[in-house]
């Protein structure tokens, strides 16, 4: 979905998954439907992709291991929505609202298999493509109802009120709601266009890894972004 004044997507709008895997960082629960690693924060996810750079050069580990994965390990985010979201997380268990992270980070690949499904099918469940969403570039979560031990996105009755609350919260830590999907939270006040363009906001290394892993592994179109390579220039002998 793009950010201010910018179009896109992000979020899946529809169809959960099954019973629950095992918790993941700061209380994130992680649903056993479409295969989520459940690294710990800050650590090295297993399953997913880049992992988190211990001072290393980030072309050294940039490998998605399985990028069909949907993931919700906080490393892969960007330290402003991992703060968002821990902020989050507190408010949900304060207040007693059911919403667990259905997914944060999404490698292009998925992305793209999520387009082409609605495409297909006719049951769209994101108007984005690859790159096209926040979510590549680990600035977009999707939380979703957990309600009898399954995935809901009902709006009927109380989640209404629930889903508003949601979105409420998600202001207050600054994010932004994306109308057309209804779990979709992302970074206020970025450009998608800019993001495509490679500028991104100052991030972290674990961010950073996991984002270059994702351009490195993507040979489809629309072309992955422009990323700096850290790495400095070899020196002529002499």
């Amino acid at each position: 979905m793009g950010g201010v004044g910018s179009g896109g997507g992000g979020g899946v709008g529809s169809g959960g998954g099954g019973g629950v895997g095992s918790s993941g960082p700061g209380g994130v629960i992680s649903g056993d439907d479409g295969g989520v690693d459940t690294g710990d924060q800050g650590g090295v996810v297993s399953g997913g992709g880049g992992g988190v750079s211990s001072g290393g050069f980030a072309l050294s580990r940039a490998v998605i291991a399985d990028p069909s994965t949907r993931r919700t390990d906080l490393a892969a985010l960007h330290p402003i929505l991992r703060e968002s979201v821990q902020l989050l997380l507190a408010s949900f268990q304060k207040e007693g609202l059911p919403f667990r992270l259905y997914e944060g980070f999404r490698t292009p690949q998925r992305q793209a298999w999520l387009y082409q499904q609605g495409q297909s099918s006719g049951s769209i469940v994101t108007e984005s493509d690859a790159w096209a969403s926040y979510h590549q570039y680990g600035l977009a979560v999707d939380f979703v109802l957990w309600l009898n031990s399954a995935w809901s996105w009902s709006t009927l009755g109380i989640n209404a009120g629930r889903w508003q609350r949601l979105y409420d919260l998600g202001r207050n830590a600054g994010l932004e709601h994306q109308t057309a999907e209804i779990p979709h939270l992302q970074v206020m006040g970025l450009n998608l266009a800019d993001l495509q363009a490679g500028r991104f906001p100052d991030g972290d290394d674990s961010w950073r890894d996991n984002l270059e892993a994702a351009v490195i592994s993507w040979t489809g179109e629309p072309p992955a972004p422009p990323v700096k390579v850290l790495r400095p220039p070899i020196l002529s002998p002499g």
